[in-house]
């Protein structure tokens, strides 16, 4: 048996690791964006967001502390569904999920953190942005992470817990140089002129961030699938998946206020990702701008890496439960006892979109433009959610867990992700398409598991 590695501090700073990153940084300006710069409605939506995912937490607590079920909230739904409904529906919906987490959801957003890190790399070092110099730094990040993961499942998950307690660290001298420095009471309540051709209504302005606020909190689920390496999970899981969403959510609104209580929601709009490092150099000047932006690194590596983690853990779980072509070599462990081969899978998957996204950045694929490829994976796995909160609600029918956990709770947090659902259709005209794409990449994974089954 594999011996548990993580302890549960360590978990609880790599849950917030999961979550804190690179949405953060680079969503600000798109939530400011699509708000057309209405500061308060979005704190709104940010609460709103906020709120339901700590009730997500309480309600997915309730499962953990019920039994050791390896795989995270792809194991839950494959426990449970086959024991209520027959192995056939359950272990047919563990495969759906975790086929779509280590084919489209691990290897875009892996993707994308990669490159938001070799833009804020660049800036840093002051190198040329040019999309061949940020995709092949991008690609340098990948190949560290494959080496690190491949040495220690342990040294991976201690790069994730430290990169946290330094990634905060911007976020936290943000808010609180807003409130010092800046004019937290005099926040915009109104949509900046020009933004919009017909003046969206109050509601559509509260719905438009959520998307993007979902992206941000992304990766908040993700923890479980590290369970077969956390210290006593049934009793530790409980804890971090609650208090790791509250302690993100507290840093993000926090960020969010300090950052327009210092910068106008025009400038955020003219200086995009780069808000960050201009608001830092106006504040301590350009050294200042170099350590912020250093902070910054570091969250967005933490993020990528713990990205990594979990779908090399979601890898691992379906080749365990011989799901894919090559599972006896898949669920193998190296001799450091990291599932090395499951890493392998999902360094391909993220090296093959950064290459989409370089092909995107150059304009040279007609088929690509328009496409929000990081889109992509968050109309479903808010639905997939749907099916964990089910779950909670089950077990309080079965009295296993009490009224708060198994009732209120995924009650809450089932609302939460019907509005993610609802942005998503709202702020995507290719919003059918993509859910076409998902629709193809799940109809392979089936082609892929009758083969494995042969």
């Amino acid at each position: 048996m594999k011996k548990q590695t993580i302890s549960k501090s360590k978990a609880l700073l790599t849950a917030i690791g999961f979550m804190v990153g690179s949405g953060i940084f680079f969503r600000a300006d798109n939530i400011i964006g699509v708000t057309g710069g209405n500061v308060v409605i979005s704190i709104l939506a940010w609460l709103i967001t906020a709120t339901t995912l700590i009730f997500a937490g309480v309600a997915i607590a309730g499962i953990a502390s019920q039994e050791n079920i390896e795989g995270g909230f792809v194991g839950y739904i494959g426990h449970y569904f086959s024991k209520w409904f027959g192995e056939k529906i359950g272990r047919t919906l563990e495969f759906i999920i975790g086929w779509y987490q280590i084919v489209v959801y691990a290897p875009i957003l892996g993707g994308i953190v990669s490159i938001v890190f070799a833009g804020y790399f660049s800036q840093l070092f002051g190198i040329n942005g040019s999309p061949i110099v940020i995709h092949g730094i991008a690609i340098g990040l990948l190949v560290a992470m494959f080496v690190w993961n491949k040495v220690s499942t342990k040294i991976a998950a201690t790069i994730s817990a430290t990169s946290t307690s330094i990634k905060v660290i911007p976020l936290i001298v943000i808010a609180v140089a807003g409130i010092i420095f800046g004019n937290p009471g005099e926040l915009s309540a109104h949509v900046l002129p020009n933004i919009f051709e017909k003046e969206p209504t109050t509601l559509a302005l509260l719905f438009a961030p959520m998307l993007s606020m979902a992206f941000a909190f992304d990766g908040w689920i993700s923890v479980g699938a590290l369970s077969k390496d956390i210290e006593d999970p049934k009793k530790n899981l409980p804890f971090i998946f609650v208090w790791s969403v509250v302690i993100t959510s507290v840093i993000y609104i926090a960020y969010f206020v300090g950052v327009n209580a210092l910068m106008s929601p025009a400038d955020i709009l003219k200086y995009g990702d780069s808000h960050v490092g201009m608001i830092a150099r106006n504040l301590f000047g350009d050294m200042g701008e170099k350590l912020v932006l250093t902070g910054v690194l570091i969250s967005v590596l933490g993020t990528a890496n713990a990205i990594f983690m979990a779908g090399t853990c979601y890898t691992h779980k379906l080749a365990c439960d011989a799901h894919l072509i090559g599972s006896d070599k898949l669920k193998q462990l190296s001799k450091t006892g990291t599932p090395f081969n499951a890493s392998k899978f999902i360094f391909v998957g993220t090296l093959m979109y950064i290459s989409l996204y370089a092909l995107q950045s150059t304009g040279s694929v007609e088929a690509l433009k328009g496409i929000t490829i990081d889109d992509i994976p968050m109309m479903l796995n808010s639905a997939f959610y749907l099916l964990v909160f089910f779950i909670s609600f089950k077990l309080f029918v079965e009295k296993k867990v009490n009224k708060f956990q198994g009732l209120v709770a995924p009650i809450i947090a089932a609302i939460g992700q019907m509005f993610v659902i609802v942005a998503f259709f709202l702020s995507n005209d290719k919003a059918v398409l993509y859910i076409m794409i998902s629709a193809v990449v799940i109809a392979l994974g089936f082609l892929n598991k009758l083969k494995s089954s042969k």
